[in-house]
């Protein structure tokens, strides 16, 4: 019964696609610049995973990951 978010400001580059990859046992989401890009928030006892490609335009965005754990074990992983 607990939550964590990350956020992390990153210079992207010339920008381009990117895959995004979220991983977890209960409840993720993932957000760049403020919109939803994965929503993965349920309660569920065993890991799921989605990955979205997502078009980021050159210069800095913020990424936010949102994790909730509601019981059992908990684990959770976003990559890009």
């Amino acid at each position: 019964n607990f939550g964590v978010r990350w956020t992390v400001t990153r210079d992207f580059g010339s920008g381009g696609p990117f895959s995004f990859t979220a991983s977890a046992q209960d409840g993720v989401r993932v957000h760049v610049d403020g919109v939803r890009k994965i929503d993965l928030w349920r309660n569920v006892s065993s890991t799921v995973t989605k990955t979205v490609n997502v078009t980021i335009p050159s210069g800095k965005h913020t990424l936010r990951i949102d994790y909730v754990n509601w019981t059992g074990t908990a684990n959770v992983k976003f990559t890009y």
